[in-house]
């Protein structure tokens, strides 16, 4: 498979399956943009050291663009930031998003197929028609059941 000029995004890709999605897109040469909470200088709440940062660089070590991109999928103006970004640095081009993301660690969002667009209650059939307005992309939607 050859993902040459395509763009991913893999919410949630600081460890675990979302960073093992992350890096596999990268083997196949996709530009990832990873995003989640814990960054360098910042670890998670639960004192966890991986960092997008992190993840990003496997990306391009693997052959691949790894963008990292602070995100928490719970706060809706951060998605919508991202989104932006990426329609703006990608001429407004998104092919594949994936959605690991965990809040396991702040249980007052637990919903794991819901945060990343602040409490939908099936983030696919949301984020496919915001990923055509927003990116005028018709992008493939991954989800998975939690975070590792």
């Amino acid at each position: 498979m050859d993902l040459q000029g395509k763009v991913a995004i893999v919410a949630g890709a600081t460890r675990g399956a979302g960073r093992a999605i992350a890096v596999t897109l990268g083997e196949v040469g996709a530009t990832v943009y990873c995003t989640g909470r814990s960054v360098r200088g910042q670890s998670s709440d639960l004192g966890r050291t991986e960092t997008i940062e992190e993840t990003a660089e496997m990306v391009t070590q693997s052959g691949g663009l790894g963008i990292a991109v602070q995100v928490d999928h719970t706060e809706e103006e951060q998605v919508r930031a991202l989104f932006a970004r990426i329609e703006a640095e990608q001429d407004g081009r998104l092919d594949i998003l994936i959605n690991d993301v965990w809040g396991g660690e702040r249980p007052a969002f637990y919903r794991v197929g819901n945060a990343l667009l602040c409490g939908a209650r099936d983030s696919g059939a949301h984020l496919r028609p915001r990923c055509r307005a927003v990116c005028r992309a018709n992008a493939e939607f991954v989800g998975a059941v939690g975070g590792l």
